[in-house]
């Protein structure tokens, strides 16, 4: 994506931070759930959505095998419709997730960003549509 691409999507999804997350899981199936999409600035946004989840989660085994995503962003409200293909690893560097962490990811991971049950999905994309 060009830097102008960036800054556009960055700025549709500044405001929406609820995405379906949708993997493959092998064998033709696809798991689709919600996720909260951390740290979206248009000033500073390289083109990678980060995500909270647990480290021993199924979407972590999906994600190392099959690492192609598909993201979907809504905003009824402003009718605005956002979907992101993108490729996805799994990250577990606690001062990422230092950087990226907010009072809400504490209900999930009481012991901080260095629960050792707390992994990062870095999602780096490829093209967007809305």
């Amino acid at each position: 994506m060009d830097t102008n691409s960036v800054h556009k999507l960055a700025d549709l999804l500044r405001s929406i931070r609820v995405a379906f997350l949708v993997t493959g899981d092998g064998s033709g199936g696809l798991h689709a759930r919600p996720m909260y999409t951390l740290a979206v600035d248009p000033e500073t946004f390289d083109g990678e959505l980060d995500f909270f989840t647990d480290a021993d989660a199924v979407k972590v085994h999906e994600l190392e095998s099959l690492p192609s995503v598909l993201i979907t962003y809504a905003d009824t409200a402003a009718n605005r419709y956002v979907i992101v293909h993108g490729t996805a690893r799994v990250d577990r560097d606690v001062a990422r997730a230092r950087k990226l962490w907010s009072i809400h990811a504490q209900a999930w991971w009481p012991e901080g960003p260095e629960s050792p049950n707390l992994a990062v999905i870095r999602v780096r994309v490829q093209r967007a549509e809305y």
